[in-house]
Formats: C-alpha cells, structure tokens, sequence
C-alpha cells in the first residue's frame, strides 16, 4: 500500500471514529431511544442510503449495549448493521457480526427456538453469497430442522430455507439435490401462500433454471412461463449453471 492510499485510508477511519463519537455524544443528550434508530436505520436501508443506515444502526447498537450483553435486542441490531456492511462490502465486518447475533441468540433463547433460526439462516446466506458452501449448507439444515419443529412443514419460513438450499446445490451443479428441494418449496409456496404469489414465481425462476439445464427445456419454458404471468414486471431469468 503506497504512503498516498495509507493516507487516505487513516482518514477516512479517523473521520468515521470522530463521526461515530459525535452520533453517540448526540444520540445521548436527545429523547431518542432504541427504537427510533431503528426505524430510522430501516427506513435509510430500503431507500439505499446505506451510509446514513449504517450510523443509525451504529448509535442503535450503542443504545442495545446498555440493555445487557446478551439482550435479544442487541442481536437484532448486529443483524441488520451486517445487513448494511454485507452491500457495502464489507464482508469480514459483517461475518463478525453476524457470528455475534448469532451467538446471542443462542444464549438467551437455547438451540431449539425459532428465532436462532433466523440467524443460522442470516449467516447461511451470507457464506452462500460468498460462495462458501460448505460453510452455508449445514446451517441452512440447522435452520431447518429449528422452523420445521416450532412451525411445521408446511411454513412459508421453512419454504424460503427450502429454495435456499435449491439454489446452493444448483449452484454447485448438484442437480439431483436440487431439484427435491425446488419441488418441496414450491409445493410449500403454493399451499401457503397460493399459486399467483411472487415467492412461489421466485421459486419456478430458479426451478425453471434448473430444469433448461439438465436438457428439460420445454418443461422450463412452461414454468419460466408460469413465473412472468405472476409477476412479470420483475421477472429476469435467472442463469445458474
């Protein structure tokens, strides 16, 4: 790293520092409280100002630490400052935090409850983003087995881990896996939610994908098809190997 670029990162980290000592400095003398970051960190969030999420789940995180250490509130917001990290590419801040989520909820609500689901099933995906798929792939099952448990078969929560473990083996040309996995999400979807729901076209893309692949076509036409009358302004076909 050359002595401008060193430079140039020092500053930027001190900037941030000083920024983050003034958010808190401030968040303390306002009538603001946990929830107001929060909302405001999400609202930033969907609308793409990633910058100003991120020091609103920042100062939430700061509030969440004076809840106790291992408060379910501080896991929820580690969360979705990952979130934020994970688009801005900030891959090995994010995996940190969502191994702490992770841990805290693991304390505080023991290896069975639903909500661990919820954070095996947020660092699953972010290894699978990653294209880490041996790390991915054993939490996605653990997540399973939690929300099959607590929720039963035929929850649409259980359906979304469904379609991600489809779309890990698929992406790993593991058709033969896949394609169980796309069949059982879809039937989920579909009794759950009904057959014109954009989740269930979410899971025909993907099986329609792999359908082309392994020399179906005029079956993955069909289901392409299906998919772009249920939501045909956001449809784009998907090319997984």
């Amino acid at each position: 790293m050359g002595q401008m670029t060193r430079s140039r990162v020092m500053t930027e980290v001190c900037g941030r520092s000083l920024l983050y000592v003034c958010l808190i400095t401030c968040a303390a003398c306002s009538s603001l409280d946990w929830e107001d970051y929060m909302e405001a960190g999400y609202e930033a969030q969907q609308s793409g100002r990633l910058a100003e999420a991120e020091e609103m789940f920042f100062v939430a995180a700061q509030f969440a630490e004076g809840f106790g250490v291992d408060d379910i509130r501080r896991a929820t917001t580690l969360d979705n400052l990952a979130d934020v990290y994970r688009v801005q590419g900030r891959d090995r801040d994010a995996e940190g935090l969502y191994r702490q989520a992770l841990e805290i909820r693991s304390r505080t609500l023991g290896p069975r409850h639903p909500r661990l689901a919820a954070g095996l099933e947020n660092l699953a995906t972010f290894y699978s983003d990653q294209g880490s798929y041996a790390a991915a792939e054993p939490l996605y099952w653990r997540a399973l087995e939690i929300s099959e448990e607590n929720l039963g078969p035929s929850h649409p929560d259980v359906a979304t881990i469904l379609s991600a473990l489809a779309a890990l083996h698929h992406n790993q040309y593991e058709y033969a896996d896949a394609e169980p996995l796309y069949q059982r999400a879809l039937r989920v979807r579909e009794q759950a939610l009904g057959p014109d729901d954009p989740d269930v076209a979410e899971v025909l893309e993907g099986y329609a994908a792999l359908l082309t692949s392994t020399g179906r076509e005029r079956e993955g036409a069909a289901m392409a098809a299906r998919a772009l009358t249920i939501r045909p302004e956001e449809f784009v076909p998907l090319e997984r190997p």
